[in-house]
C-alpha cells in the first residue's frame, strides 16, 4: 500500500495533538458500567502488516494481550451477568469494585488460551489515577462548504487546514467528507441521524473537537484509514458522547469529562478499534474493543 506524503503528515499531526499520557491505555475511566453486557479487549497494530490489514484489525491475523484498561472505581454491573474478556492488565485505584460474570477472565494470551477464569496474578494493578488534561479546541477555522466529490454530494467537504462551525447537524441522507488533513471545530452540539454520516476517505484524517453535547448515530463516523486518522476531542464543555457503532468505529476518542455511553443497531455488538479516554464508560450493548498498539 502507497502511502502518501500528506497521509503521514496526518497521521504525525495525530500523535503529537492525542495527549501522550492515553497512548497507553486502551480504555481510561473513571468508572465502568456494563449493564450486564459482555466487553471483550484485545489488541492490534495498526503499524505493522502482519497484526492489521489497511490498518484496522484483522480477526485472521490474530489479537495480542497489550491492552491495558485504566477504571479508578472498577467495574460496576449492577445484575453482575456482564463478562469482561481482557486480554492484558487492569489497573484500579483503592478502593475499587469488580463486578464482573463468573466468566470473566483477565490476564495474557496464555491465560486465556488455557482457559482460565478470574484474573491471572500480576494482571490487576491498583495504583491508577485518572488524571487528564482537557482537551485545548484549536483558533479560528474557515466554515466548511458543501460540493461534488466523485459524482457524490455532500453537504461539507473538507480538504487541508481549519474548519470552525457553531454547530453541527447531520441527519437523512446528509454526509460530510474529508479528503485531506483537516481540523473541524465545533463549539456547541453535533447531531448525527438518520443515515448520516462523516466520511474519512482514505487520503483524509480529521480532528473533531465538540464544545457541547455529540450523538454520533446515524451510519456514525466511517474512517477507511486507520484509527490515527479519525480522533473526537471533547472539550471541557463537552457532557456527553452518544456513539451509535453500526459499522466498526475506528478512531480515538479522548473525552476526560464526558459521560461515554455505546451502543449498536439491533442485538449486534459493537466493534470499537482504537482508545478510549472518558470520565465514565456506559455500555448499551456488547463491545468488542480491540485496542491499537500503534498509536
Amino acid at each position: 500500500m502507497n502511502i502518501t506524503l500528506q497521509t503521514l503528515l496526518a497521521i504525525l499531526l495525530a500523535f503529537l495533538t492525542f495527549p501522550s499520557q492515553a497512548a497507553p491505555y486502551a480504555i481510561a475511566t473513571r468508572d465502568i458500567q456494563l449493564n450486564g453486557y459482555n466487553v471483550s479487549v484485545d489488541s492490534f497494530n495498526s503499524m505493522d502488516p502482519l497484526r492489521s490489514t489497511g490498518g484496522q484489525y484483522d480477526p485472521l491475523k490474530g489479537g495480542g494481550d497489550a491492552s491495558i484498561v485504566g477504571s479508578e472505581a472498577g467495574v460496576h454491573n449492577a445484575n453482575n451477568v456482564g463478562n469482561v474478556q481482557l486480554f492484558g492488565k487492569l489497573a484500579t485505584s483503592l478502593p475499587f469494585v469488580l463486578e464482573m460474570g463468573a466468566q470473566s477472565s483477565i490476564g495474557s494470551a496464555a491465560w486465556h488460551q488455557s482457559g482460565q477464569v478470574g484474573i491471572e496474578p500480576g494482571f490487576q494493578t491498583t495504583d491508577f489515577a485518572f488524571i487528564f488534561p482537557d482537551a485545548q479546541p484549536p483558533f479560528g477555522g474557515v466554515v466548511p462548504t458543501s460540493g461534488i466529490y466523485n459524482g457524490v454530494a455532500y453537504t461539507y467537504i473538507l480538504a487541508s487546514g481549519g474548519y470552525s462551525l457553531s454547530s453541527l447537524t447531520l441527519s437523512g441522507g446528509q454526509q460530510m467528507l474529508v479528503t485531506g488533513p483537516a481540523t473541524l471545530k465545533v463549539s456547541a452540539n453535533v447531531n448525527l441521524s438518520g443515515n448520516s454520516s462523516i466520511v474519512v476517505a482514505p487520503s483524509g484524517s480529521l480532528q473533531l473537537y465538540v464544545g457541547g453535547t455529540a450523538n454520533l448515530r446515524g451510519n456514525g463516523i466511517v474512517n477507511q484509514g486507520a484509527p490515527q486518522s479519525f480522533a473526537y476531542f471533547g472539550t471541557g464543555s463537552n457532557p456527553t458522547l452518544n456513539l451509535r457503532v453500526t459499522t466498526p468505529f475506528v478512531g480515538l476518542i479522548y473525552a476526560p469529562n464526558a459521560v461515554c455511553t455505546i451502543s449498536s443497531s439491533g442485538n449486534t455488538s459493537a466493534n470499537v478499534q482504537g482508545a478510549i479516554v472518558a470520565r465514565t464508560l456506559v455500555l448499551g450493548t456488547h463491545l468488542e474493543f480491540h485496542f491499537d498498539e500503534g498509536l
